[in-house]
């Protein structure tokens, strides 16, 4: 049966029926508008299996009332046509309202058929034995595609489901004339692709039967339920992964209605704290079971959820045999529609060996981290340290790769190439400086990064105009593999010059080497002479004096006369002695040991006792240093200061001598040595203008007359030689009338 053909002749037909028919009829298209939109809210929320029921009744329904108000319209039209019946008459009269009917019931039916055009689910009409596609809705290419359908049988229209079971189940739908329900229907279309395509429908296929009981066709609707279908499996494909997932890390679950109170739970959760199965564990329970210090945890994390809808927290739970436990909380809040808590779910982990696990790797994590910051801070300050060193070296320091590329260069290398690091960082040198490729430079650059160690003298650089004394140094990783090249260049430009100077300077020297040869074999003479041939006639005259003064009696003139020139002889014998003491001084040849500077002052004393006594003199002294000198010198340098002390004292003379170690910045030395020794000695002597205080150390250079202080004027010019000899250095602080103190400072051997 061809719905929309038959709609059209009923609707030409109606124009004699009664206004009953046609307000019945009215009643049952409203009907199906009703209904048919309820059907269409259903299969949208996927109740589909009553919508198809209801659809089923409502197809019935329909064609037995339109059959039923036909036979009615087709006796009434006879009535009609008779000339002078009432009911031709009465139709008569009402011939202006059946028209104005007729107009709405025809919109109706255009209305009913735009309807079933644009339902959201498939329609058509099937007509024949063959099948053949009377009316199609848009809604069918949704499911196979844009194809031509209309005056097609299905089997030509469709060949593709050809084996699937759809034209046999037609067959029989048209033979015995009963209605098929299907549900999510796996069937196969060709939707355009070549490939068939699997879609999912729920469809009623309703045989169409005349009034003669007859099958005329078959009416299809349906629905595509495949993203349902699909939606549906893979929400039991994620619930039995999640279940997996569960049972694989051993993870718990529960549901708590937050207004009923009641408290589901799985097993797993009840092992999880320590229960089995049977146990009623309530929601009281479960919270109880949290560790009294971690509750505040809970409460916090609910507040949150609350907010959020989101539940999360790690805490504490204590077992009924006191067993402690962490675990892990994940959950989830349902509000009703007035933001009112409904529901929690939520899954519970046990987290202990984590935490035990977590906690040993934090642990060892902080001692690693603390043992790593000591290693970087190490490794800091040894890079640090080796910039400072590179950087600090006179000479030119470079690295290369094996490419020849500059990787490092200090910035005594920078200053002598006059060039930025970035101008030359990672640039080959044969790059920046294309002349070294002919030069040796670049074949010891070679030769070291295959593995041979270079060391070039004097090497004659034409780039820098000097000389250089250079090492090529190969780098080896940890597998002996060369993976650069040190250089390290010294620049010998002022040694090679001085070299030369040196050999000129030489033949110079060599005759002044001779001169002072023959000089010093003249002083030797001199020393000779001085300490016999001179002593000797000094010593007649004392002798002889005095026995001119012992054999000539009473002559008291006489007498002065003989004393002076004894003390003219004493004087230039102790003149003799002194030059002759300074001059060993200058040869230096004694040798150093270690000398207790205690036991000296003491064998000076002694020599010195009668002075002392004449004098009334007193000699004060720390417990002092034992030092490594050479003992003669360090003697003489005890009894020259000892006795010019108590020699320039106008009152009883008092002397005091310490001694201690010190560090260079304390020494006033310009020497390399790192600790000395400082030797002071004070006396109350009569002092002498600051001004004279290097002066003093000259030799024959006296302040006083000789008259009043006699002397040769040489004992301190041997003190500052003693401390030369010793690298040490002396210098003195007085005032006239307040004393005098002499600082020697000796270097630590």
């Amino acid at each position: 049966m061809n719905v929309n053909s038959d709609l059209k002749s009923d609707k030409e037909s109606l124009s004699s029926k009664s206004f009953q028919e046609l307000h019945s009829l009215e009643v049952v298209h409203a009907e199906l508008h009703h209904r048919l939109l309820e059907l269409t809210e259903k299969a949208k929320s996927k109740k589909d299996d009553a919508s198809f029921t209801a659809l089923n009744q409502l197809s019935h329904e329909l064609r037995l009332r339109i059959l039923e108000v036909k036979a009615k319209v087709e006796s009434m039209e006879s009535d009609i046509r008779t000339p002078g019946s009432d009911e031709y008459k009465r139709r008569k009269m009402m011939t202006g309202d059946t028209e104005r009917k007729n107009a709405e019931l025809s919109r109706e039916h255009e209305i009913l058929y735009d309807f079933f055009m644009q339902a959201p689910g498939l329609f058509c009409v099937l007509k024949g034995p063959d099948f053949v596609f009377e009316l199609v809705n848009p809604y069918y290419k949704h499911i196979i595609g844009d194809r031509p359908l209309k005056g097609k049988s299905i089997r030509e229209a469709l060949p593709e489901l050809k084996g699937q079971g759809v034209f046999e189940l037609l067959d029989k739908v048209y033979k015995r004339q009963r209605a098929f329900t299907g549900r999510e229907i796996a069937i196969y279309f060709d939707k355009g692709k070549g490939i068939p395509e699997k879609s999912y429908v729920n469809f009623i296929y309703k045989p169409i039967i005349d009034r003669n009981n007859k099958t005329t066709g078959i009416l299809i609707f349906g629905y595509d339920v495949s993203e349902q279908v699909y939606s549906r499996k893979r929400s039991e494909e994620n619930e039995t992964r999640l279940k997996i997932a569960m049972d694989a890390s051993e993870m718990g679950s529960f549901e708590w209605n937050m207004n009923t109170r009641e408290f589901i739970y799985s097993d797993r959760l009840a092992r999880i704290f320590g229960q089995p199965r049977k146990h009623n564990m309530t929601h009281k329970y479960f919270v109880d079971s949290i560790h009294r210090e971690d509750q505040h945890l809970r409460i916090h994390a609910i507040e949150e959820a609350m907010r959020t809808g989101n539940l999360f927290y790690e805490a504490r739970i204590i077992r009924p045999d006191k067993q402690i436990r962490w675990v892990k909380f994940n959950g989830k809040i349902v509000f009703d529609r007035k933001r009112n808590p409904h529901k929690m779910y939520g899954t519970v982990l046990d987290i202990t060996d984590h935490k035990t696990l977590e906690d040993t790797l934090e642990r060892k994590v902080k001692e690693r981290t603390i043992a790593l910051e000591a290693q970087n801070e190490l490794l800091v300050k040894q890079k640090e340290l080796s910039e400072s060193v590179i950087n600090s070296s006179a000479d030119n320091i470079a690295v290369f790769d094996t490419q020849l590329r500059y990787i490092i260069l200090n910035e005594n290398a920078l200053l002598s190439y006059k060039e930025k690091a970035e101008n030359l960082i990672g640039k080959q040198i044969h790059k920046v400086y294309p002349e070294t490729i002919k030069t040796g430079m670049y074949r010891d650059l070679k030769r070291a990064l295959k593995g041979e160690e270079v060391r070039v003298f004097n090497y004659r650089s034409a780039s820098l105009k000097g000389f250089f004394e250079i090492s090529y140094i190969p780098l080896r990783d940890s597998d002996n593999k060369v993976y650069g090249v040190l250089m390290i260049a010294h620049d010998n430009t002022s040694i090679v010059e001085a070299s030369e100077r040196l050999i000129s300077a030489n033949k110079k020297l060599e005759d002044k080497n001779a001169v002072l040869e023959r000089n010093n074999k003249e002083l030797e003479a001199f020393r000779y002479i001085a300490n016999h041939d001179l002593q000797e006639p000094l010593r007649k005259i004392q002798m002889f004096s005095g026995l001119i003064k012992k054999n000539i009696p009473n002559d008291s003139k006489a007498n002065d006369y003989l004393k002076g020139v004894a003390n003219a002889a004493r004087s230039m014998s102790d003149l003799v002695a002194a030059v002759l003491s300074y001059s060993r001084l200058s040869k230096n040849d004694e040798k150093t040991s270690k000398v207790d500077l205690n036991a000296v002052l003491e064998k000076v004393k002694e020599e010195l006792k009668p002075f002392i006594e004449e004098k009334k003199g007193k000699i004060n002294s720390e417990e002092l240093l034992t030092i490594k000198a050479k003992p003669g010198q360090i003697h003489q340098l005890f009894y020259c200061l000892i006795n010019n002390g108590l020699k320039f004292c106008d009152k009883k003379p008092l002397i005091t001598i310490s001694s201690k170690n010190i560090s260079t910045d304390k020494s006033h030395a310009n020497s390399r040595a790192e600790k000395y020794i400082e030797l002071v000695f004070k006396d109350n002597g009569i002092g002498f203008d600051p001004k004279y205080s290097e002066q003093v150390f000259r030799m024959f250079k006296r302040l006083q007359t000789s008259q009043l202080y006699p002397g040769a004027g040489i004992g301190l010019a041997m003190v500052r030689k003693i401390v030369e000899n010793h690298r040490g250095h002396v210098f003195v602080k007085s005032e006239v009338s307040k004393g005098t103190i002499f600082y020697i400072y000796l270097p630590v051997q």
